[in-house]
């Protein structure tokens, strides 16, 4: 309701925009910023490395990593699968935590 009195009081509509939609929405717009840089970039990486269209197979990569350790979790090994797998999910969720914190800190200062 605010931003349709807004108007009435002479406020810019930009700034009735900028004020009432983009600040309310700013939390969100970091996650999803924070979230689609680094998730999208090192999941995609290690997706290529692990069907075989990344790097080099003697390259350290979390996706060669799953994918050897696919190959023998058969034998009993599960253990060579699943350690790259939450390597590669905690590195994606403490890069998003850490900026994500840091991007919110840094706008509710800004303003």
């Amino acid at each position: 309701m605010r931003s349709l009195a807004a108007p009435c009081l002479s406020f810019v509509q930009a700034e009735v925009d900028f004020r009432h939609i983009f600040l309310g929405h700013r939390t969100t717009c970091n996650g999803v910023l924070t979230l689609g840089i680094q998730a999208y970039r090192d999941l995609k990486t290690a997706g290529l490395s692990f069907i075989g269209l990344g790097v080099r197979p003697l390259t350290a990569e979390w996706g060669i990593m799953v994918a050897e350790g696919a190959n023998v979790i058969v034998s009993g090994e599960w253990w060579l699968a699943v350690f790259p797998g939450l390597t590669l999910m905690i590195a994606v969720l403490a890069f998003h935590l850490l900026l994500g914190w840091g991007l919110s800190n840094w706008t509710m200062d800004a303003l």
